[in-house]
């Protein structure tokens, strides 16, 4: 996938702050940051949404934010912790 910026990120054609990385995730902090600790959790293979993973990627994908999750609340304390998965413009 040529214009998709997350793929440019995961193969390095594009520079981030990783957070954390194996063979099949990226974690970055975003650019834009929300609040402390603010990181977007990524598989290296393009999906467009989360109907294209299969469950092995939606299991993996997950456990990797369950622990990004506790990485977050141990450096930041926040109050509260909001994980969001968003599909499309709508």
């Amino acid at each position: 996938m040529t214009d998709c910026v997350f793929c440019e990120i995961a193969a390095g054609e594009i520079p981030c702050h990783k957070v954390y990385e194996d063979d099949q995730h990226i974690v970055f902090m975003d650019m834009g940051q929300v609040n402390p600790g603010h990181v977007i959790v990524s598989l290296k293979t393009h999906c467009e949404t989360i109907l294209d993973l299969d469950e092995e990627q939606a299991s993996s994908i997950f456990k990797i934010v369950n622990r990004i999750a506790k990485a977050v609340q141990q450096e930041f304390k926040p109050e509260g912790l909001t994980i969001l998965q968003a599909n499309r413009k709508a």
